[in-house]
């Protein structure tokens, strides 16, 4: 196996490896017999009062703060999912994020009774991983630029080409 192509095959497990941490620890949040941040609800609301208090915009409430968590949760699934499908596919990966968000809120509805499913949650996820998606396309667009940039480099005038001539800018 050339050595190219072993590099991809690895990142291409730790991708998925990634993936699956990523997925597990989403499973555990999101299927969770009661809402993770129950728990913490009162500090929360303390805390965004101390924020406010300190001018942070009073429109910011607790539902604005779980829509914004909501979000950021499935950033990390959108980016690994891009990342492991070719960039043609970019749709199936958004496709199997918005996947995995309804499933889970339906889980939640049947099989959870302290839980409730919530299409604005499913829209928020949607839009963490559109954002994931994107920075995988940001990040190969980087690259793309980056190899095309070494490439012209190499073949300035008076740098030799990969087959040992040099080039005479004739």
């Amino acid at each position: 196996m050339a050595a190219g192509r072993r590099g991809h095959a690895v990142r291409r497990v730790g991708f998925g490896l990634a993936t699956a941490a990523v997925l597990a620890g989403m499973g555990a949040v999101l299927l969770a017999p009661r809402p993770v941040d129950q728990p913490y609800y009162g500090k929360v609301l303390r805390a965004i009062r101390g924020l406010q208090e300190h001018g942070f915009p009073g429109w910011v409430d607790y539902a604005v703060m779980e829509a914004a968590a909501n979000v950021l949760f499935f950033v990390p699934l959108g980016l690994l999912a891009a990342l492991l499908l070719p960039a043609r596919l970019w749709w199936a990966a958004l496709t199997l994020c918005v996947g995995v968000a309804v499933g889970a809120e339906i889980a939640q509805d049947l099989f959870l009774p302290q839980r409730q499913g919530d299409p604005q949650d499913v829209l928020a996820n949607g839009l963490g991983a559109l954002l994931g998606v994107a920075v995988a396309a940001a990040g190969r667009g980087m690259k793309t630029l980056i190899s095309r940039a070494r490439g012209r480099r190499r073949l300035r005038v008076g740098a030799r080409s990969r087959d040992g001539r040099v080039r005479t800018g004739v």
